[in-house]
């Protein structure tokens, strides 16, 4: 590495290098999902200590590498405080020093790993069409360090392709299962990742993810904080920032950013939004979550009128699955050490068809939400609020700037406007597949009756 201390980036860069450094291992940085290069002249920088996410920092790239010296002004600068409580918490003294210096000289013996809670887990990773993509997701899957767990990836494609990359990326390793499935949604998928499992516990991601080595590490952690944890989110931080579209992207969502763990039950809390527990992007996203298998059976598993792909064309299982997760009494823990790197949408069009996408899926949700009797009242009481929140949402600033913002908000605007009917088709679709099924198996309109059966 260059040691130039103090070097600064170009005024007005952004990041676009994205890395991640574990301090008790000194001030190595690795990339999040490529090495930074000449060309890249800021990187934002994720800091863990022992397995735990503490924070981000922006330094200069210098010569296709990151200076020590101006990482650890940074790290001084910005996460001094929060590294220090942990220290603290650990037991171990800074005795009015550095608290970046001791924990740069402390060791790994505090470890996510050692963790009590230490259960097999089940991950799930359903995929449609994207050989080009689940090939990384595979292989950082194949570098997790958790005790014992297995990976199911759920197959819905149009050809072999996906298959083949499976076979060679996976090669015989036993962990790994390939399971097809018809095209019928994400839903639909995750249901049948989630009846094939062996283990109580399954944690899903996307195909357009890496996960990080210790990220079943992290998911335990959550799991162990309380009995009554039935369901896990973590931190889902952007892979890479090169584009305006990434870029904004990262300023949109919430869970790209937020180090605090929290426990979330259904009661409100004093932090919580007047229309907690719907306001249902607080708790996390689809790209890195988990679940007690046996309470998602309970409720029926992910509804089949939600997800991509679904009978209404829009996304929303996994918020309308943690909100039934707090409605049940369980609660539901975010965890940041829990970490998964997502490949935002590298272009404007991929954006704005996305964004219309979730704008759609937020609508959609909502009405299946009003129409089941048993959340019906409850919602309407916040109607009011989240078309405020709603609304100051969807036109907030994004770190792209005013040029690309306006579009965005306009596109996840057409979604949220074509949402109602795209629940009216897929709801009278639901209802004409629910008139052919007979028998005690028969599923009712809000669960999902994915129809897979336990291998």
């Amino acid at each position: 590495m260059t040691s130039q201390v103090g070097s600064e980036a170009p005024s007005g860069a952004r990041p676009a290098w994205v890395g991640l450094i574990e301090l008790g291992d000194g001030l190595s940085v690795q990339g999040a999902v490529r090495a930074p290069t000449p060309e890249d002249r800021l990187a934002r920088v994720w800091a863990r200590l022992h397995g735990v996410v503490l924070g981000s920092v922006e330094v200069p790239v210098v010569e296709g590498s990151i200076p020590p010296g101006a990482l650890t002004l940074a790290l001084e600068r910005d996460l001094a405080v929060p590294v220090r409580r942990h220290l603290e918490a650990e037991g171990v003294g800074v005795d009015g020093g550095s608290p970046i210096a001791a924990a740069l000289a402390s060791s790994r013996a505090c470890d996510l790993r050692d963790r009590a809670w230490d259960e097999a887990i089940s991950v799930v990773v359903a995929t449609k069409d994207r050989s080009e993509l689940i090939g990384a997701t595979l292989a950082s899957l194949k570098g997790l360090g958790y005790r014992e767990f297995e990976v199911l990836m759920v197959d819905g494609s149009r050809d072999q392709s996906t298959r083949r990359v499976f076979e060679s990326v996976v090669g015989e390793d036993p962990r790994f299962r390939y399971v097809p499935e018809p095209p019928t949604g994400l839903s639909m998928a995750r249901n049948r990742g989630m009846a094939e499992a062996r283990y109580d516990y399954c944690a899903f991601t996307d195909d357009d993810c890496v996960v990080d080595a210790l990220w079943l590490d992290g998911i335990a952690r959550g799991f162990g904080r309380d009995p009554g944890v039935a369901c896990v989110t973590g931190i889902v931080p952007s892979a890479r920032l090169e584009t305006l579209s990434q870029q904004y992207f990262d300023g949109r969502v919430w869970w790209s950013h937020s180090v605090e763990p929290r426990l979330y039950s259904a009661g409100r809390g004093p932090d919580d939004s007047p229309l907690h527990p719907f306001r249902a992007g607080i708790f996390g996203t689809g790209a890195n979550f988990a679940l007690d298998r046996r309470v998602a059976g309970e409720l029926g598993g992910f509804s089949r009128l939600l997800g991509v792909g679904s009978l209404c064309r829009g996304g929303g299982e996994d918020g309308d699955m943690f909100v039934r997760v707090l409605r049940s009494g369980r609660l539901l823990a975010y965890e940041p050490s829990a970490l998964v790197w997502h490949e935002h949408r590298g272009s404007l069009e991929e954006l704005t068809a996305q964004l219309t996408e979730y704008g759609r899926g937020i609508a959609i949700v909502g009405l299946k939400w009003l129409a089941d009797p048993g959340t019906r009242g409850d919602v309407l009481r916040r109607v009011p609020g989240a078309v405020l929140y709603y609304a100051r949402l969807l036109f907030q600033r994004g770190y792209a700037g005013d040029s690309t913002r306006a579009p965005m908000a306009l596109a996840e605007a057409k979604g949220v406007l074509g949402g109602p009917l795209a629940f009216a088709r897929g709801y009278r679709a639901l209802r004409r597949l629910e008139a052919g099924s007979t028998g005690p198996g028969r599923a009712g309109p809000w669960i999902a009756g994915a129809g897979a059966r336990r291998r």
